[in-house]
């Protein structure tokens, strides 16, 4: 019986992976084009952000979910309005979400 918290935090941390996989250079250099200041840091810190504090409300979307250029305006007023999230961390969210949508396997699930 001990073993049935253990597979649960299994199955919800690859939950996550899933839906949040964790930033590559890949996705950094996506990140780049439309942010040049982006680092690895930031998109793994805007990533620990989307899915440890921000998704409380709801079940956590996919990055697939939206084309990349309509993910800021969600983001921004989700954040904004609803959650009340810094600006600081909504740009965060935002260089990685938008960066994992842009990645060419993200890409081709729409």
């Amino acid at each position: 019986m001990k073993k049935a918290p253990l597979i649960l935090s299994f199955l919800a941390m690859t939950a996550c992976e899933t839906v949040a996989p964790a930033p590559t250079p890949a996705q950094l250099e996506i990140a780049q084009k439309r942010w040049p200041s982006a680092t690895m840091p930031n998109l793994t810190e805007g990533r620990r952000i989307f899915v440890n504090e921000r998704s409380g409300c709801h079940n956590l979307p996919s990055a697939a979910d939206l084309p990349a250029d309509e993910w800021p305006t969600v983001i921004h007023e989700m954040g904004s309005e609803y959650a009340k999230i810094p600006q600081s961390e909504i740009d965060l969210i935002t260089q990685y979400i938008v960066s994992v949508r842009e990645t060419p396997a993200t890409k081709s699930e729409n």
